[in-house]
């Protein structure tokens, strides 16, 4: 996990987080709401135009390690992301991409 953050935080801009917390009711038939911005995809950092955010959060953690051990470079995490998306790559097809090369 601090590897996907330290790497992602130089391109995405996260936003503080609000929470806005009634006060409890003991006996109310009503949920408490909590309002939480803690990741606001509208708030991307303008170095991170080329990233397509569908992309980003249509591969799985496990996909966004096995990219970020094997690269570091943006350009080539972008195009190995759009290529997982686009021939829907398990993991293991991610794996022997990275073999291949």
């Amino acid at each position: 996990m601090r590897t996907f953050a330290e790497f992602w935080s130089q391109y995405i801009k996260r936003s503080a987080v609000t929470t806005d917390l009634p006060s409890p009711k003991i006996c109310s038939s009503v949920p408490s709401e909590i309002a939480v911005d803690t990741f606001s995809l509208t708030k991307w950092s303008p170095v991170a135009t080329e990233i397509h955010r569908d992309e980003f959060l249509g591969i799985s953690f496990s996909h966004h390690m096995e990219i970020l051990h094997k690269t570091k470079d943006i350009q080539q995490v972008l195009s190995i992301i759009h290529q997982t998306v686009q021939h829907m790559w398990s993991t293991r097809q991610l794996e022997s991409f990275f073999v291949r090369k």
